[in-house]
């Protein structure tokens, strides 16, 4: 869980906005052949493509800096493979992918250019490291200082893990071998399902992940927005007439969740969607509701504040959407609102 870290930094930075439903974008071959090397049941998957990001207007205006920084900052695989690779986020690093599991099966998958000789050299000459050979002679490096395990699969691919076991599973992998995240039908589904596929994505279906990111990024801000819609002292809530919610609607909504993804794509802005796929078409549109009654509620309370045109210069740049099943958050980020939305404090307090 040590590199959601990066993961959370890179997120708060920002946050779209559409008239309709986008359309989810196609998977890539190329993507689909490195979702091979993945395990069969992550608790969740990361995917990073800085290769699609660093050449956006975006990106060179308000992220590279600060995601440089974080790179160097945290000790984070990102960071090792800078220091034993010599590719980073700004120059060669192109795709990471990072896949976890309950039992701590972590994989992590970079694509790059990669150079053998070098790295061989920089793991020989520093005492952090040692070589090891695995059941069929191929050498893996392990950063002993982070029991990280890795190899380099090809000139272009490097796949790590925190076990050797996990890294034989890689090794053995052939064109017919079933335990791979490709044969997740459910896991599969979510990823089909998510809209942005060529820039970031996090991606979960475990029902404890998904109620983990409640309590910490949403439960806190959308409970209190949610108090300016009691109706009576019976503790219920409601959006319409025919709509009442119980106190602890937002505890028990993960339940009711079958899978969660984040998704952005920049270009000269940005624009994100948090996607919400729910068991039946009648809760993600309770959902929907329930989000936009608490932004219509905000924006009344903004008008009459100092800083309401503050408030709701991010309001305005919101919008919540059901699809069938799905409830869609999307937010549109430009360079006249982004100061905003990085005053936005994500984080909630753990419970």
């Amino acid at each position: 869980m040590k590199y959601l870290k990066f993961l959370i930094y890179f997120l708060i930075i920002f946050f779209i906005s559409c008239s309709k439903t986008p359309s989810p974008e196609r998977l890539p071959i190329s993507m689909k052949d490195n979702l091979k090397l993945l395990q069969k049941d992550p608790q969740f998957l990361i995917y990073m493509n800085f290769n699609n990001m660093r050449v956006t207007d975006f990106w060179k205006s308000f992220i590279g800096d600060s995601i440089l920084k974080a790179e160097s900052d945290f000790q984070s695989a990102l960071k090792i493979f800078k220091d034993v690779t010599g590719t980073s986020i700004s120059d060669g690093l192109n795709e990471f992918y990072l896949a976890n599991s309950w039992e701590g099966e972590n994989t992590i998958v970079i694509v790059g250019a990669f150079d053998k000789e070098k790295i061989n050299n920089y793991v020989k000459n520093d005492t952090s490291y040692t070589i090891i050979y695995s059941s069929n002679n191929i050498p893996v490096f392990v950063n002993k200082n982070n029991n990280l395990y890795f190899f380099l699969r090809d000139n272009s691919t490097i796949c790590a893990s925190n076990y050797m076991k996990r890294i034989e599973s890689i090794m053995s992998l052939t064109d017919t071998s079933k335990n791979t995240l490709l044969e997740n039908s459910d896991f599969m589904s979510a990823i089909e399902k998510t809209i942005y596929k060529s820039q970031l994505m996090m991606i979960s279906n475990q029902k404890t992940f998904i109620r983990g990111i409640f309590l910490n990024l949403f439960k806190p801000k959308l409970s209190s927005g949610l108090e300016e819609l009691k109706t009576d002292s019976t503790g219920k809530y409601y959006i319409d007439s025919n709509i009442k919610y119980e106190e602890n609607y937002f505890d028990k909504l993960y339940e009711n969740i079958s899978s969660f993804s984040f998704s952005s794509k920049m270009e000269t802005d940005l624009k994100v969607i948090i996607q919400f796929e729910f068991l039946n078409e009648n809760q993600s549109e309770n959902f929907t509701k329930v989000l936009n009654g608490i932004i219509t509620i905000s924006k009344a309370q903004a008008a009459s504040q100092k800083e309401g045109m503050q408030v709701n210069s991010i309001l305005d740049n919101i919008e919540v959407i059901q699809n069938k099943n799905q409830s869609l958050i999307m937010i549109l980020i430009t360079k006249n609102n982004i100061n905003e939305f990085r005053k936005i404090q994500l984080m909630g307090k753990p419970e």
